[in-house]
């Protein structure tokens, strides 16, 4: 009877196992993970000119997924904006490339502090694009 038993707790565990790693993960994955989005992004850009502008992010999977194409470049061309003068430095790049559509990956909570920073020109143009993913979005804006 123990022998079964030890059998059988084995299979319910390696049938868990699977499920978890092969279904659950992989449905849980977009609404966790920034890469949809990022995927998302890069298929729907016109051009390398749209860029990607992550603000206030310290999740890190913005680097990963561009494979740091945000953060490249001189300081004044890369598209992450953290710390002390964050806004200040979003206002400065978006003064710096008019006219351009820009792509946002924001958290959720931050979407009122973003659009408070944005030009008064530029808000109206604001559109969540993807709002599947439960701690991010995927906006544009058009200046």
């Amino acid at each position: 009877m123990r022998a079964w038993a030890a059998i059988a707790t084995f299979a319910v565990a390696a049938a868990f196992t699977y499920f978890l790693l092969d279904v659950y993960i992989r449905q849980a994955a977009a609404h966790w993970s920034q890469k949809p989005l990022i995927a998302q992004y890069y298929r729907e850009r016109g051009s390398h000119d749209e860029r990607l502008l992550a603000w206030q992010m310290y999740w890190r999977g913005e680097n990963f997924y561009t494979q740091n194409e945000i953060y490249e470049g001189p300081a004044s061309e890369r598209t992450v904006f953290l710390g002390d003068k964050n806004a200040e430095n979003l206002k400065e790049f978006l003064t710096k490339h008019p006219g351009k559509r820009m792509w946002f990956l924001i958290e959720r909570s931050r979407l009122d502090g973003l659009k408070g920073i944005l030009p008064e020109s530029v808000r109206p143009t604001v559109k969540v694009v993807n709002e599947n993913n439960n701690k991010f979005y995927l906006l544009t804006a058009t200046q």
